[in-house]
C-alpha cells in the first residue's frame, strides 16, 4: 500500500527500511524521501517506527 503518496514510497519500503536500521523519522525520509513533501503520511511512518521498537524491546519467551 502506498504510504507516501507523494513520492510514491509504500509501507513495504517503509518496514524495509526500518529492518534495514533506520529508527527515526529522520532516518528514514533522509533515505526516500518520505514525509518531506505534504506531510500527510508522517503519522503513519510514526506508528510503524513505533511498533518496531516496540517488538523489537519485548522479551524473547522461552518454550519449556
Amino acid at each position: 500500500m502506498y504510504l507516501c503518496l507523494c513520492y510514491g514510497v509504500t509501507d513495504g519500503k517503509i518496514k524495509e527500511l526500518i529492518a534495514q536500521g533506520a529508527l527515526s523519522l529522520r532516518e528514514v525520509q533522509k533515505v526516500c524521501q518520505a514525509g518531506t513533501d505534504c506531510g500527510s503520511c508522517v503519522c503513519e511512518i510514526k506508528e510503524l517506527l513505533l511498533k518496531q521498537k516496540c517488538c523489537a524491546s519485548e522479551p524473547v519467551q522461552k518454550e519449556g
